[in-house]
Protein backbone atom coordinates (compact mmCIF):
# COMPACT_ATOMS: atom_id res chain seq x y z
CA UNK A 1 0.00 0.00 0.00
CA UNK A 2 2.84 2.40 0.89
CA UNK A 3 4.63 1.55 -2.36
CA UNK A 4 1.45 2.24 -4.34
CA UNK A 5 1.02 5.64 -2.67
CA UNK A 6 4.65 6.51 -3.34
CA UNK A 7 4.28 5.49 -6.99
CA UNK A 8 1.10 7.58 -7.34
CA UNK A 9 2.81 10.57 -5.75
CA UNK A 10 5.80 10.16 -8.09
CA UNK A 11 3.58 9.98 -11.19
CA UNK A 12 1.66 13.06 -10.02
CA UNK A 13 4.90 15.01 -9.58
CA UNK A 14 6.17 13.91 -12.98
CA UNK A 15 2.95 15.00 -14.68
CA UNK A 16 3.01 18.33 -12.90
CA UNK A 17 6.49 18.97 -14.28
CA UNK A 18 5.44 18.41 -17.90
CA UNK A 19 4.53 21.23 -20.30
CA UNK A 20 0.95 19.95 -20.30
CA UNK A 21 0.28 22.12 -17.28
CA UNK A 22 2.33 25.12 -18.43
CA UNK A 23 0.74 28.53 -18.42
CA UNK A 24 2.15 32.04 -18.53
CA UNK A 25 3.19 33.90 -15.40
CA UNK A 26 4.37 37.06 -17.14
CA UNK A 27 2.59 38.94 -19.93
CA UNK A 28 4.17 41.45 -22.28
CA UNK A 29 3.37 43.44 -25.41
CA UNK A 30 5.95 43.65 -28.20
CA UNK A 31 6.56 46.36 -30.78
CA UNK A 32 9.20 46.26 -33.52
CA UNK A 33 10.54 49.16 -35.58
CA UNK A 34 12.54 48.30 -38.68
CA UNK A 35 14.01 50.43 -41.45
CA UNK A 36 15.00 48.98 -44.82
CA UNK A 37 17.21 51.20 -46.96
CA UNK A 38 17.35 49.95 -50.57
CA UNK A 39 17.07 46.39 -49.31
CA UNK A 40 19.63 46.80 -46.49
CA UNK A 41 18.54 46.14 -42.90
CA UNK A 42 20.95 47.55 -40.35
CA UNK A 43 18.84 46.22 -37.47
CA UNK A 44 15.62 46.88 -35.64
CA UNK A 45 14.30 48.30 -32.39
CA UNK A 46 12.38 46.12 -29.94
CA UNK A 47 10.03 47.57 -27.35
CA UNK A 48 8.69 45.21 -24.65
CA UNK A 49 6.06 46.41 -22.19
CA UNK A 50 5.49 44.08 -19.22
CA UNK A 51 2.36 43.53 -17.16
CA UNK A 52 1.90 45.46 -13.92
CA UNK A 53 2.54 42.52 -11.55
CA UNK A 54 5.88 41.57 -13.09
CA UNK A 55 6.80 45.27 -13.27
CA UNK A 56 6.00 45.71 -9.58
CA UNK A 57 8.13 42.68 -8.68
CA UNK A 58 11.15 44.04 -10.57
CA UNK A 59 10.74 47.53 -9.15
CA UNK A 60 10.46 46.17 -5.59
CA UNK A 61 13.66 44.21 -6.15
CA UNK A 62 15.64 46.99 -7.83
CA UNK A 63 14.18 50.21 -6.41
CA UNK A 64 11.84 49.51 -3.46
CA UNK A 65 9.25 52.19 -2.79
CA UNK A 66 9.63 53.98 -6.13
CA UNK A 67 7.56 54.08 -9.28
CA UNK A 68 10.26 55.53 -11.50
CA UNK A 69 13.79 54.62 -12.52
CA UNK A 70 16.99 56.54 -12.00
CA UNK A 71 20.28 55.70 -13.75
CA UNK A 72 21.32 53.31 -10.98
CA UNK A 73 18.04 51.37 -11.22
CA UNK A 74 18.22 51.23 -15.03
CA UNK A 75 21.75 49.88 -14.83
CA UNK A 76 20.73 47.25 -12.26
CA UNK A 77 17.86 46.07 -14.49
CA UNK A 78 20.14 45.97 -17.52
CA UNK A 79 22.88 44.05 -15.69
CA UNK A 80 20.43 41.66 -14.01
CA UNK A 81 16.98 41.02 -15.41
CA UNK A 82 17.68 42.00 -19.01
CA UNK A 83 21.14 40.44 -19.33
CA UNK A 84 19.81 37.11 -18.07
CA UNK A 85 17.49 36.96 -21.09
CA UNK A 86 20.56 36.17 -23.21
CA UNK A 87 20.12 32.52 -22.15
CA UNK A 88 16.79 32.63 -24.02
CA UNK A 89 18.04 34.70 -27.00
CA UNK A 90 15.92 37.54 -25.64
CA UNK A 91 12.92 35.44 -26.75
CA UNK A 92 13.80 36.36 -30.34
CA UNK A 93 13.33 34.04 -33.31
CA UNK A 94 14.69 35.27 -36.66
CA UNK A 95 14.64 33.71 -40.11
CA UNK A 96 16.03 35.01 -43.40
CA UNK A 97 14.37 33.09 -46.22
CA UNK A 98 14.32 29.53 -44.87
CA UNK A 99 17.44 29.87 -42.72
CA UNK A 100 17.35 30.70 -39.00
CA UNK A 101 19.51 33.65 -37.95
CA UNK A 102 21.26 33.81 -34.61
CA UNK A 103 19.78 36.55 -32.45
CA UNK A 104 22.56 39.14 -32.09
CA UNK A 105 23.62 40.72 -28.83
CA UNK A 106 21.40 43.74 -28.16
CA UNK A 107 22.71 47.28 -28.22
CA UNK A 108 21.44 50.56 -26.74
CA UNK A 109 19.36 49.00 -23.95
CA UNK A 110 17.19 51.24 -21.83
CA UNK A 111 14.46 50.63 -19.26
CA UNK A 112 11.59 52.90 -18.32
CA UNK A 113 8.30 52.91 -16.42
CA UNK A 114 5.09 54.18 -18.01
CA UNK A 115 2.23 56.14 -16.39
CA UNK A 116 0.63 52.88 -15.18
CA UNK A 117 3.96 51.87 -13.56
CA UNK A 118 4.60 49.13 -16.13
CA UNK A 119 8.20 48.31 -16.92
CA UNK A 120 9.38 48.67 -20.52
CA UNK A 121 12.57 47.52 -22.23
CA UNK A 122 13.82 49.19 -25.39
CA UNK A 123 16.81 47.75 -27.25
CA UNK A 124 18.34 47.49 -30.70
CA UNK A 125 19.16 44.20 -32.44
CA UNK A 126 21.85 44.78 -35.11
CA UNK A 127 21.45 42.55 -38.18
CA UNK A 128 23.39 44.22 -40.99
CA UNK A 129 21.99 42.11 -43.79
CA UNK A 130 20.52 42.60 -47.24
CA UNK A 131 17.08 41.48 -48.35
CA UNK A 132 16.70 40.28 -51.90
CA UNK A 133 13.32 40.17 -53.65
CA UNK A 134 13.31 36.40 -53.17
CA UNK A 135 13.85 36.56 -49.39
CA UNK A 136 11.78 37.56 -46.43
CA UNK A 137 12.90 38.44 -42.93
CA UNK A 138 10.69 36.86 -40.29
CA UNK A 139 10.81 38.19 -36.74
CA UNK A 140 8.99 36.73 -33.75
CA UNK A 141 9.23 36.82 -29.98
CA UNK A 142 7.98 33.95 -27.87
CA UNK A 143 9.03 31.84 -24.92
CA UNK A 144 9.17 28.10 -25.65
CA UNK A 145 8.34 27.30 -22.04
CA UNK A 146 5.34 29.65 -22.18
CA UNK A 147 6.33 31.17 -18.82
CA UNK A 148 6.35 34.53 -20.63
CA UNK A 149 3.40 35.24 -22.92
CA UNK A 150 4.74 37.73 -25.45
CA UNK A 151 2.19 39.10 -27.87
CA UNK A 152 2.24 41.81 -30.50
CA UNK A 153 0.86 45.08 -29.18
CA UNK A 154 -2.75 45.76 -30.18
CA UNK A 155 -2.02 49.25 -31.49
CA UNK A 156 0.80 49.67 -34.02
CA UNK A 157 2.80 46.47 -33.40
CA UNK A 158 5.03 47.17 -36.42
CA UNK A 159 6.70 50.42 -37.41
CA UNK A 160 8.18 49.86 -40.86
CA UNK A 161 10.19 52.46 -42.78
CA UNK A 162 11.28 51.91 -46.39
CA UNK A 163 13.86 54.28 -47.85
CA UNK A 164 15.98 54.37 -50.98
CA UNK A 165 15.26 52.34 -54.11
CA UNK A 166 12.62 49.63 -54.16
CA UNK A 167 9.65 49.06 -51.91
CA UNK A 168 8.96 46.96 -48.87
CA UNK A 169 6.05 45.42 -47.04
CA UNK A 170 5.46 44.32 -43.47
CA UNK A 171 2.67 42.16 -42.10
CA UNK A 172 1.87 39.85 -39.21
CA UNK A 173 1.26 36.19 -40.00
CA UNK A 174 0.28 33.37 -37.63
CA UNK A 175 2.75 30.56 -37.03
CA UNK A 176 0.39 27.59 -36.46
CA UNK A 177 3.20 25.01 -36.37
CA UNK A 178 4.32 26.58 -33.08
CA UNK A 179 1.00 26.44 -31.19
CA UNK A 180 1.42 26.47 -27.42
CA UNK A 181 -0.59 24.69 -24.79
CA UNK A 182 -4.19 25.79 -24.86
CA UNK A 183 -3.98 26.61 -28.58
CA UNK A 184 -2.07 29.90 -28.31
CA UNK A 185 -0.43 30.62 -31.68
CA UNK A 186 2.47 33.08 -31.94
CA UNK A 187 2.85 35.32 -34.99
CA UNK A 188 5.78 36.38 -37.11
CA UNK A 189 6.37 39.86 -38.40
CA UNK A 190 7.24 39.24 -42.05
CA UNK A 191 9.30 41.88 -43.89
CA UNK A 192 9.84 41.61 -47.63
CA UNK A 193 11.53 43.78 -50.20
CA UNK A 194 11.01 44.27 -53.93
CA UNK A 195 13.23 45.95 -56.48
Amino acid sequence: MVARRCALALVTLMLAATPLFAHPHVWADIRVELTVDSGHVDGFWVDILFDDIYSHMVLMDIAPGTTSLDDKARSAIGQGYFRDLRFFDYFGHLTLGDKPIKVPSPEKFSASVDAQHRLAYLFYLPLRLDLSPAQTLKVSFYDDSYYFDLEWANSIPLLFHATGKGKGTAKLLPFPDKAFYGGVIPSFAVFSWGG
